[in-house]
């Protein structure tokens, strides 16, 4: 994906990205009954009117990110009476490959304020992160900017010019 973003790379603007917004929980219940329509248990069905707790909760914990939901329904359906933290460990497992590669791309002053901010469930400035990790403030700034670009973080404006930055995929 960053070859896409970076001027010198070969795939610069080759292609043309497209950013999915966080789903609704109205969102996440339409597109597994979606790709639940083939199965005749109707196993979405039952899990939104028995236990509707189950996908709002790891919706909230997978932040409505389109391609975790469709992992989870995977999860939901492979365990159709689990609980939510044997769904949780399924789905780590099968997404830290993912981000076990997207973390080793990184660059260690970029794997080390991903790891900063990720440790933090609330969004955190950069002076905090520059505390945590030592490097200095100007550093932190840059790398926030091209992760930002990367679609790794989100920066959350605040009314001062201290922005706060979080992790994009909580999993992550």
């Amino acid at each position: 994906i960053e070859a896409t973003i970076i001027y010198n790379e070969p795939f610069y603007e080759f292609f043309k990205i497209i950013n999915l917004s966080e789903l609704t929980n109205q969102e996440v219940q339409k597109l597994l009954l979606q790709l639940d329509q083939g199965n005749e248990d109707k196993t979405i069905q039952k899990i939104i009117d028995h236990q509707p707790g189950r996908i709002e909760t790891l919706r909230i914990l997978t932040s409505g990110i389109p391609r975790t939901i469709v992992l989870l329904y995977e999860i939901f359906i492979d365990n159709k009476n689990g609980e939510s933290f044997l769904d949780l460990e399924q789905l780590l497992d099968r997404v830290t490959p993912l981000y076990k590669h997207r973390m080793d791309d990184l660059a260690a002053n970029q794997q080390e304020i991903i790891d900063t901010i990720a440790l933090n469930w609330d969004a955190i400035a950069t002076k905090d992160i520059a505390r945590l990790t030592r490097l200095e403030s100007k550093v932190i700034s840059a790398q926030l900017n091209l992760l930002e670009k990367n679609g790794l973080v989100i920066k959350k404006t605040t009314s001062t010019k201290n922005h706060l930055y979080q992790i994009k995929e909580r999993f992550f």
